[in-house]
């Protein structure tokens, strides 16, 4: 066993994820082995591909990095970049190691060919050498060969990792360390379940480097990822070593300065940094919420000496002398009586043995009933019950004896407060007609509440109401509730209008449950709104909005002329009437913060929209309001347009209840941009159990999406949701600094249409009437200014979505993480919610990696869906796929995710075939839409021939959806709005050719990279998919296509390669050179119908 008392020894530095994991190994002779050992992982992981963090430099012009991609792990010797850290002692070998490979990859050189040849010469020996040393370990009498369990990433022609390979590399680095970690400390102190995980990973690892024969899919796809990967980073190391080479003014790329690394990994701590802080500021705003909502557990409330004494009291009053033994004598302390009488014989314990008869006493109602003087003498017998003193409780134990009703021990009638709490206890009309003649010997009574009483009568409690009526009651009451008193009616509403007119204080007056007859809800609504202290008014399921829609329009604006600072009207039923009044008599009201009208919108003839939408869009006019409560109204993805256009101004809402509503993917959306807007004041909205919904249909294009802008709209302006829809294009064409008349160009319209204006609140007043059609020109939007400085296709996509797509506000991100947090371990809304933000929103790499982090189990699907939000860069994707938990897992993501890793945006030609239900898919359809357009502007200003497939300058042909025409759907490519679902198929020739600067590839250059190809014998459609990654830094001309056609033998494979680089010619005319490896004609008309007759 290795003995970790030693003085020296070397440090192992693994940068997996985020945590550097820092082992020591201990003997001297040990040492040189294990540095051996672990040389092998480590080299190619300080050659890899670097990233560039600079967000002003596109990472393959001029003036950058010249690379794109990777943080070397070395720098974690200057960065410390960990979350677990040990501070253990390198000796001088190691740290001069170090610095070697550091200063090797911050110089932006490159070695010369010995000095490659002789590194690779030393890796493919180290494990050899290692084994041939004797590098064994022993456990429990077991010897295992560590060389056996480290495969070595360098193959056969690859000597550096990809993207998929640095993951692999890191993994296999990182569960060495652990493993060997378990055999020193003898798993004493090492989490099972990680070095399960080890082993698993080394496992995983040694399958996918093995070329033995597997059926395991995961396994084969690996593989599969690697050769591609190898075969990538070779043809790019020649690709930016003759770049770096090349003077600027030829198309050549700096040097990267030494200083860079230090930068780059500064950057990384920031992000690390902000990544816990915003934890931390997460988790105080759930808490923080929590607690000023009353949503955590309260604690019971103690019973207190005083309290059982008095209950001991009221129940000696009512019992001492109705029943009593001959022999018992009155206790002092409790009241009860005890037997102490020397002549009866008694038990042990004190009890009376013998014969003892029960003797009927005068009871407790005769003696209240008849006054006796024995109960008033002073001589009186001690067994007799001393007087009541309170007049209050003496009426009310004389009540309930008279009807035979055993008394309640409540709080106000034992006289410990001076509420009356009756809430929940089932009362039947003798207990509250009881209850009702204590009242004249009231001195004051603050608060009523009678709630859940189901079985009290109308006439009953009207005659409680009316005995309330006292001077000193009515000048003290502040509450009163009789919410679940079903069986009230006219009666007691009658009462309650008489006594909101007699109190002076009245405050709180909550009549939910209790039906309210037509006649008597407008008295009741005067009455409220007469008594400018009552604040809180509960009208909840009493029959409001019955009748004639004038009645409840007079209803509501009597209530609303008042003081009232919380109304909920909910489970009634309102029409579209009703809440059009509403938001308008809201304009006028400036004290109302809280309204509930949950479960209130009734029926309509358009079922695809609820009446509710119509206040809803009045909704910025309520400018007090600050929560609003409208679950269970059949709110689906248009209620909530209206309602993200209503609330975009409005400071004051804080929080909104959207429960129990079909909102969906598209609904959510809606919450979510709303919820992101720094322009509002919204912090928080509920949407338990609303993540299924209604979804756009197929032929539906009045859709709202921040990244399908362009096509046509056909709006009827006299519905709220076509009305919103409209606002929110002004909103998207304001950001890209048009009018809305320059973008949106009216096709026809009805009553004279005409574009809004915005009024003093920043909203645009829109017609109410009419019907319009609108067409968006998304060609125009891209001429704005906003991408005067944009060169190429590359950078089209990352301006328009910083343009168009929703940013999370600084001061809104901890809000909208907070709502994430709150749906870990819910995977259907979980799942809901990162779609919902990768249909709209622009995020950095830190808000990505804040939300993988916070849920553990969600953390790939949160990756895979939400890669394609992050801005296009390669340094981005890199460390986005840096966060996978396990190499399974790295393999299962990668797959889905193939299409949108081999997309290559500034060379988009090729064949798509896209499941537009996959958030990476998707993402790819939006981006061929974006770059057509964008490549139709170029074409109009360049004045080229129109070469599109049917003559509206489209680069997509041979689109289908679903297996039809796209064109019979839509005019355009450019047009289309992408849906969520389905399978979209097209061939994509782009127009784009090399810029001046540009020269042709140098043939030595392109020797090796046909060598590269040859000696890595990959399947040809890897070579394939590799090539077209990286057409975009390759020009050839037609004798080296021809030699690049001939190294694949399928003619497919050949129509491909053709198709990709068809655009890279630096000349087309000698056309014969290559076109002699097409022999079938059936290959050329393919070949012609992908690209185009008159290009081809």
């Amino acid at each position: 066993p290795i003995s970790l008392k030693c003085s020296c020894g070397a440090t192992l530095l693994a940068l997996a994820g985020d945590t550097v994991c820092v082992f020591t190994m201990a003997a001297s002779w040990m040492k040189k082995r294990v540095k051996m050992a672990m040389s092998a992982p480590l080299k190619p992981l300080a050659r890899s591909r670097t990233v560039a963090w600079s967000d002003e430099q596109d990472d393959l012009r001029p003036g950058s990095a010249g690379g794109i991609r990777r943080l070397p792990p070395l720098a974690a010797k200057h960065s410390s970049v960990c979350s677990k850290t040990a501070s253990l002692e390198c000796d001088e070998d190691a740290s001069a190691e170090e610095e070697k490979h550091t200063d090797r990859s911050g110089s932006g050189g490159t070695k010369s060919e010995s000095e490659e040849d002789s590194d690779s010469g030393a890796e493919s020996m180290n494990s050899e050498e290692y084994a041939k040393m004797g590098g064994t370990t022993r456990q429990r009498g077991r010897s295992e060969n560590i060389s056996n369990r480290q495969p070595s990433l360098m193959q056969r022609g690859g000597r550096h990792a990809g993207d998929f390979g640095d993951f692999l590399e890191r993994r296999r680095v990182a569960a060495l360390a652990i493993q060997l970690h378990a055999l020193t400390a003898h798993e004493a102190d090492l989490n099972p379940q990680e070095l399960i995980t080890a082993k698993m990973d080394m496992k995983m690892i040694a399958a996918f480097l093995d070329e033995t024969e597997t059926t395991d899919s995961v396994i084969l796809d690996g593989r599969i990822m690697l050769r591609q990967e190898r075969l990538w980073s070779d043809i790019w190391y020649l690709l930016v070593d003759y770049k770096k080479k090349q003077p600027l003014s030829k198309g050549g790329w700096e040097r990267t300065p030494p200083s860079r690394l230090k930068e780059w990994a500064s950057k990384f701590l920031e992000m690390r940094s902000f990544v816990r802080k915003t934890h931390t500021e997460v988790r105080g705003t759930i808490l923080r919420f929590k607690l000023l909502n009353n949503k955590l557990a309260k604690p019971l409330k103690e019973v207190t000496n005083e309290h059982r004494s008095k209950i001991m009291d009221f129940w000696c009053e009512y019992h001492d002398d109705a029943w009593n033994l001959g022999t018992q004598k009155k206790s002092s302390a409790l009241g009860f009586d005890v037997f102490k009488a020397s002549n009866v014989p008694t038990s042990r314990g004190g009890s009376p043995v013998g014969k003892s008869t029960l003797q009927r006493k005068k009871s407790l109602g005769s003696l209240l009933n008849k006054s006796s003087p024995e109960l008033l003498s002073p001589k009186a017998d001690k067994r007799m019950l001393c007087p009541i003193k309170e007049p209050r409780r003496l009426r009310y134990l004389r009540q309930c004896h008279s009807q035979a009703r055993i008394p309640l021990p409540l709080p106000f009638v034992i006289g410990e407060t001076g509420s009356m709490d009756a809430a929940g206890l089932d009362l039947a009309d003798p207990d509250i007609l009881a209850l009702a003649e204590a009242m004249p010997d009231v001195d004051s009574l603050s608060r009523i509440k009678l709630d859940d009483n189901a079985m009290l009568s109308d006439k009953a409690i009207a005659y409680f109401l009316k005995r309330l009526m006292q001077p000193l009651i009515t000048t003290s009451l502040l509450e009163l509730s009789l919410s679940g008193c079903v069986h009230a009616a006219r009666h007691c509403v009658k009462a309650v209008v008489e006594l909101i007119n007699d109190t002076y204080l009245l405050r709180y007056l909550n009549l939910s449950h209790v039906r309210i007859e037509h006649k008597l809800q407008l008295p009741l609504c005067e009455a409220i709104s007469a008594k400018h202290h009552l604040e809180n008014i509960d009208l909840s399921d009493t029959g409001l909005g019955g009748g004639p829609s004038s009645h409840i329009k007079r209803c509501v604006k009597t209530l609303t002329q008042g003081k009232l600072k919380t109304l909920e009207m909910g489970w009634n039923s309102f029409s579209a009437e009703f809440y059009e009044c509403l938001g308008e008599c809201l304009a006028d009201n400036t004290d109302l913060k809280i309204l509930n009208l949950a479960n209130s919108a009734a029926n309509d003839a358009d079922h695809s929209t609820s009446p509710i939408n119509y206040f809803l869009e009045q909704l910025w006019k309520a400018k007090p309001l600050q929560k609003l409560d409208v679950s269970m109204n059949r709110i689906n993805f248009r209620s909530v347009l209206v309602f993200e256009d209503a609330i975009q101004y409005h400071k004051s809402l804080r929080n909104v209840i959207l429960s129990e509503n079909p909102l969906g993917v598209h609904g959510y959306r809606g919450c979510l941009r709303a919820l992101s807007n720094a322009s509002n004041g919204l912090k928080h909205f509920d949407c338990t159990g609303g993540f299924s919904g209604e979804e756009p249909r197929e032929d539906d294009s009045e859709v709202f999406s921040t990244s399908s802008l362009g096509g046509k709209y056909n709006l009827q302006l006299d519905k709220p949701y076509h009305r919103a829809l409209l606002r929110m294009l002004y909103k998207a064409v304001e950001r890209f600094k048009f009018d809305p008349p320059e973008v949106l160009t009216v096709v026809s319209s009805t009553e004279g249409f005409s574009h809004g204006a915005k009024n003093a609140d920043g909203i645009w007043e829109v017609q109410r009437f009419g019907q319009v059609v609108l067409n968006f020109n998304l060609e125009r939007c891209l001429q704005s200014t906003l991408f005067s400085d944009v060169t190429d296709v590359g950078g089209v996509i990352s301006r328009f979505y910083e343009v168009a797509r929703t940013r999370p506000a600084p001061e809104k991100l901890i809000q909208l993480l907070a709502c994430w947090r709150e749906l870990d371990g819910c995977h259907h809304e979980q799942t809901v919610f990162v779609k919902a933000l990768s249909k709209d929103f622009f995020l950095s790499y830190e808000e990505l990696d804040t939300l993988a982090t916070t849920s553990q189990l969600f953390k790939s699907s949160c990756i895979t869906t939400l890669v394609s939000s992050i801005p296009p860069s390669q340094s981005s994707y890199f460390l986005s796929q840096m966060r996978f938990a396990t190499s399974m897992e790295c393999v299962r993501c990668r797959l889905e995710l193939r299409s949108f890793i081999n997309f290559n945006p500034r060379n988009p030609t090729g064949h798509y075939n896209l499941d537009l239900e996959k958030p990476a898919d998707s993402a790819i359809a939006e981006r061929l839409i974006l770059l057509d357009q964008w490549e139709v502007n170029i074409d109009k200003q360049l004045k080229r021939f129109d070469t599109s497939a049917a003559g509206n300058r489209s680069h997509a042909r041979n689109a289908l959806y679903q297996g039809r025409p796209l064109t019979d759907m839509v005019p355009a490519f450019t047009d289309w709005k992408v849906p969520g679902f389905d399978i979209l198929q097209l061939d994509y020739s782009s127009t784009e050719v090399r810029q001046g600067n540009e020269d042709l590839m140098d043939q030595q250059l392109f020797d090796k990279m046909l060598h590269a190809v040859h000696s890595h014998d990959s399947h040809g459609d890897i070579t394939v998919a590799v090539l077209r990654s990286l057409a975009h830094l390759i020009h050839i001309d037609s004798k080296q296509m021809r030699m690049l056609l001939g190294l694949f033998p399928s003619p497919e494979q050949r129509t491909e390669t053709f198709v990709t680089f068809f655009n890279r010619l630096v000349e087309v005319h000698d056309s014969k050179l290559y076109k002699v490896r097409f022999e079938n004609h059936e290959d050329m008309l393919s070949m012609q119908d992908r690209i185009g007759f008159t290009r081809c």
